[in-house]
């Protein structure tokens, strides 16, 4: 579990709609009611200060919303190395696990684990085969 903090720039569609009306209807993985009480914790500012429900975004604005999140959990044991030569590594992973970022998932990525665990940096995926695919 960790917070994180979601960062984006106005689009031209939210100018002139209430922040609180921009979360409900842009972001349908979070209720009105989690959106709402993020709002009145101060969890969610516009060019770095606290606002309320009814700020009205406009050009320029830089809205950022600090979330707390825990992330399903992975297989991470099964993660292996089956190739390795000075210029390329391959992997093995179980299906489930990521490999980058994606979706409710930022640290329990392959990438997230290889760095961070494995001390392996530098790495760039060049081949992966997709959820459907596995």
């Amino acid at each position: 579990p960790y917070w994180i903090e979601i960062k984006c720039f106005a689009k031209h569609r939210w100018f002139g709609r209430t922040v609180f009306d921009v979360f409900v209807h842009e972001f349908p993985a979070g209720s009105p009611n989690f959106f709402m009480q993020s709002i009145l914790a101060g969890r969610v500012t516009v060019n770095g200060k606290v606002v309320g429900p009814d700020y009205v975004i406009a050009q320029h604005d830089r809205i950022v919303h600090r979330v707390f999140r825990v992330e399903p959990p992975v297989p991470v044991d099964a993660i292996r190395v089956v190739y390795e030569d000075p210029n390329l590594r391959a992997m093995f992973k179980p299906a489930g696990i990521p490999i980058h970022a994606t979706g409710g998932y930022t640290v329990n990525t392959l990438l997230h684990i290889l760095r961070n665990e494995h001390n392996m940096h530098d790495l760039k995926p060049v081949h992966r085969l997709d959820r459907l695919t596995s």
